[in-house]
């Protein structure tokens, strides 16, 4: 069954079916024997003969209808009943049901598997299994930096990589990832200028990177609006009001509408936003909102959840480190009630929609006390610590994630660990 946020549906244990199956089995054939004992009959043959009104005085003695008899079938209807319960639970789940309902969310199990009940985890022994982790790539990568932008191009297959600061000054480099290597982009024609601070997203309908804004070398912010085609930057002229210059601000795609929504970032000094944007291409348009709304802030993270249809929001700065999460439908608002199961409040994290797994992926952020390694998902209704396999990438923030379709993994590079950094990882199968 459908609801707001995700897809409910019956998953159903193999193993305990067949154990099902087997007390079924095993009580009928106890009526059975009980009843041809008596009777020199078995009580299904009577139950036939009755159905068809074709039941001779000879085929029933007084022994069919005793309180015993009926109550061995009342009580073999309500063990049916009570273990296909057992058996089958309703489960909040995007994707479909495979392997046991208790097969970790780091395993991707094969239908083969759902009969193998080893340990309770769904999934076998002997059949190779494909986890889920984080790989680091080892070769030529961008120079160490934080507070860049990152795209995923679903139409040239590549990330694409733009600027941020090295520590000494801001960048103006364009790369683009195909998944193997890193490879700078050359500045044919007008670019945008050095800056950190901005943000990005990949506007699927018009097969366009868009860049909004930033801090510049004099620390002052941007109000400039840039589009990357694949393999050159445009500057647009938009028609109308644009949004304030700021730095620190959020973007998403969002893909049911073909609009860009950014929200909140800041100018000036600690001067945080809690205004809310979307770009069609042509012109910037100021949502005019009702009811409840994300507080003023900067340094948080959104992405699109394309199984949901709407844009997901978690965290920021606001005078304090944030830990609320929203979603935005095109029309309002809503505060998220995630029963106290959360990242904890952050700000200079990253995240990305998995679109394989419909799962928004979260990572790092300065936390109290420093900064984080830990990965979360959303599934659209509440959030999940993912406990993965083998080495993580480094605690960090201000770094840059976003989602490579064509190879099935979230990518991430770079960021500010007390020194700035150069890795590059994804994670998938």
């Amino acid at each position: 069954m459908d609801n707001a946020h995700g897809r409910m549906k019956y998953c159903c244990r193999t193993g305990t079916a067949i154990v099902i199956a087997a007390v079924i089995v095993a009580v009928i054939v106890a009526i059975e024997g009980a009843a041809f004992a008596a009777n020199g009959k078995g009580s299904l043959y009577i139950m036939y003969k009755r159905m068809m009104d074709d039941l001779s005085p000879g085929d029933l003695s007084p022994g069919d209808l005793s309180p015993a008899y009926r109550g061995w079938c009342c009580a073999t209807l309500l063990a049916a009943l009570a273990l296909a319960t057992a058996a089958c639970e309703e489960v909040d789940s995007p994707a479909p049901c495979v392997g046991d309902i208790d097969c970790p969310s780091s395993m991707r199990c094969s239908a083969a598997a759902d009969a193998n009940t080893n340990a309770g985890d769904g999934c076998p022994t002997t059949e190779p299994v494909d986890i889920l982790a984080w790989r680091s790539h080892k070769g030529d990568a961008p120079a160490p930096r934080s507070h860049h932008a990152m795209a995923c191009d679903a139409a040239g297959g590549r990330a694409v990589l733009f600027a941020g600061h090295d520590g000494d000054s801001p960048l103006d480099d364009t790369w683009q990832w195909d998944g193997q290597a890193w490879r700078r982009a050359a500045c044919d024609g007008p670019c945008p200028p050095a800056r950190f601070g901005h943000a990005m997203a990949y506007d699927a309908a018009r097969k366009r990177v868009v860049l909004f804004a930033g801090r510049g070398p004099d620390f002052a912010e941007f109000s400039d609006t840039w589009e990357w085609d694949g393999s050159m930057w445009h500057e647009m002229e938009p028609a109308g009001e644009v949004p304030k210059a700021r730095a620190g601000h959020a973007m998403a795609y969002d893909g049911a509408r073909g609009r860009v929504v950014l929200f909140g970032g800041q100018w000036g000094i600690a001067r945080e936003l809690d205004d809310l944007w979307e770009w069609d291409g042509h012109a910037w348009h100021r949502m005019e909102l009702t009811g409840s709304t994300p507080s003023a802030r900067s340094g948080h993270a959104m992405a699109y959840d394309a199984a949901a249809g709407f844009v997901v929001l978690f965290g920021g700065f606001g005078g304090k480190n944030l830990d609320d999460t929203w979603t935005w439908d095109g029309q309002t608002w809503q505060r998220e009630e995630t029963g106290g199961r959360a990242p904890a409040a952050r700000y200079g994290h990253a995240m990305a929609y998995d679109g394989a797994r419909e799962r928004t992926v979260l990572f790092g952020g300065f936390v109290k006390g420093g900064r984080g390694d830990d990965t979360w998902e959303w599934n659209g209704m509440t959030w999940s610590p993912l406990e993965l396999a083998d080495e993580v990438p480094l605690a960090r923030e201000e770094h840059a994630m976003c989602y490579d379709g064509a190879r099935g993994q979230v990518v991430l590079f770079g960021g500010y660990d007390g020194a700035h950094l150069d890795d590059t990882w994804h994670m998938g199968y």
